[in-house]
């Protein structure tokens, strides 16, 4: 196939404002023209397992749960905990308990806490109150925790008016348990941490949150008599709005927003008008409605997007011409589930592939004008194309100006 793109599959490099694509033909990188931005600083799991701070406009090469890394995109968010990780400041009240300082982080450097229950009988428990946020919104919040004499930690926030929700998270097994109005998940990092999150509705009518975590003793208590010594190591606690975590935002005295990522590529001298095939290898890990996978927005020729919708169904829609063509899966893809998605596309002949299988066909006619793929955007993170921007990470994403056979298009999407 002459003119094929491909972007990852294990093979990445990025630089400032641009992602590097390992091309086949001439077996080096080459930058590809994808309009990457995103102003501000970001966090990564880095290929050696630690949280790593990215400069403004760098992409990020996530190797979360990834031994050949992906490329991470994700919308604007703000970590509304102004003490993001020093638990010993005056922002966090202590009761029944203390923090120590200066153990290894997920970073990799000496500035995790571990919290430390004393002797009287009671809760052992961090807190912090009056967090403000948006009337009735959803809250995401999230922190790193690893195992010492305690294995489970429990979290919860408490909204006036009686509203709480939480859940426990054990160190030990990984496992997620009793979860009060809301989820919880838990990510395996290196070295025995753990980040754990959990996302709940907020009662209408509140207006300010308490975050606290305790630990819990052998017989799964949350109220017992401490030993002084026993404790759970901590780091990095976020509080987001929106309807899941996205990666960590450090504060140190104030909020601190991460700004959306952009990636807009011009495809124009590459794709066919006539036929061809668009493929990506994705994991939705976190949305709030219909989020785009690819899009593309022209004022004079084809507006199109493939996206995941609130059924977690995959959509394909397609206008051009006046003619709007779509085709919507019949499975179900569940967040964190990695897709293979291939779309053929040609006049007549539209056909959606995933994860194997032949998802769905449209046989409506219709005409590709010059700016089909002027400005294709892969996962824009963005509100200005995206009404519902999505966290996601991109394995492989690949461009054809041609057509490949049922045969092909089944090898090429199968796990």
């Amino acid at each position: 196939m002459a003119n094929t793109l491909k972007l990852g599959a294990g093979k990445w490099a990025t630089g400032t404002d641009t992602v590097l694509a390992f091309n086949d033909e001439n077996n080096n990188f080459k930058p590809l023209p994808f309009d990457f931005s995103r102003a501000s600083s970001a966090t990564v799991v880095n290929q050696s397992g630690l949280i790593e701070t990215v400069g403004s406009g760098e992409p990020r090469i996530d190797f979360l749960g990834n031994t050949k890394g992906a490329l991470l995109l994700e919308p604007q968010r703000t970590n509304v905990i102004t003490q993001s990780e020093a638990f010993d400041n005056s922002y966090w009240t202590k009761l029944g308990a203390s923090v120590v300082s200066g153990f290894t982080s997920p970073e990799g450097l000496s500035n995790a806490y571990k919290l430390v229950e004393d002797t009287s009988t009671g809760e052992h428990i961090i807190y912090k109150v009056s967090i403000g946020y948006t009337l009735g919104a959803t809250l995401s919040y999230s922190f790193f925790a690893k195992k010492g004499e305690r294995n489970v930690i429990q979290t919860f926030n408490y909204v006036g008016g009686g509203y709480h929700n939480g859940a426990d998270f054990d160190l030990l097994t990984g496992i997620v348990s009793n979860e009060i109005s809301g989820s919880g998940k838990m990510l395996k990092l290196d070295n025995g941490w753990y980040r754990c999150e959990f996302t709940a509705l907020a009662t209408v009518g509140q207006s300010a949150t308490n975050i606290a975590f305790r630990t819990l003793n052998a017989s799964g208590q949350n109220n017992y008599t401490g030993d002084g010594t026993s404790g759970v190591y901590i780091y990095g606690a976020s509080l987001e709005i929106g309807s899941y975590a996205t990666s960590y935002i450090p504060t140190s005295g104030s909020a601190v927003t991460r700004v959306a990522e952009s990636n807009v590529q011009d495809l124009s001298n590459v794709v066919s008008l006539t036929e061809g095939v668009i493929y990506i290898d994705t994991t939705n890990l976190g949305k709030d409605n219909n989020s785009n996978i690819i899009s593309h927005h022209s004022v004079t020729d084809a507006v199109y997007c493939l996206k995941i919708n609130s059924s977690n169904k995959i959509a394909m829609g397609l206008f051009a011409s006046g003619v709007n063509v779509s085709i919507n899966s019949t499975s179900s893809y569940p967040l964190g589930a990695r897709t293979k998605i291939a779309l053929h596309y040609k006049s007549g002949d539209m056909s959606l592939y995933i994860n194997g299988s032949l998802e769905g066909t449209n046989v409506a006619s219709f005409t590709l004008g010059g700016g089909f793929a002027s400005a294709l955007r892969l996962i824009d993170a963005t509100t200005a194309y995206n009404a519902y921007p999505a966290k996601s990470i991109v394995k492989e994403f690949k461009v054809y100006n041609s057509g490949l056979t049922d045969a092909e298009l089944i090898a090429l999407t199968t796990i």
